[in-house]
């Protein structure tokens, strides 16, 4: 945890979803997340599409089928 007035240094990077056992980009809307103390912007990356979720269900169920 860093002292009371010191500031993290967090770099920007795309983030995307984790499908199949890979980094893929989110074809959703893009969301922003806020540090509550600060309010500087700590990332954004795109949300899943429906098709993204389809595309994680599918995946999930090769691993685990019902």
């Amino acid at each position: 945890m860093p002292a009371s007035g010191s500031h993290l240094n967090v770099d920007l990077m795309p983030l995307g979803q984790y499908i199949g056992g890979a980094f893929k980009p989110g074809n959703g809307a893009p969301l922003q997340v806020y540090s509550p103390s600060s309010g500087a912007l700590l990332c954004e990356f795109a949300s899943a599409s429906v098709a993204d979720l389809e595309e994680a269900v599918s995946a999930a169920t090769k691993v685990w089928p019902e």
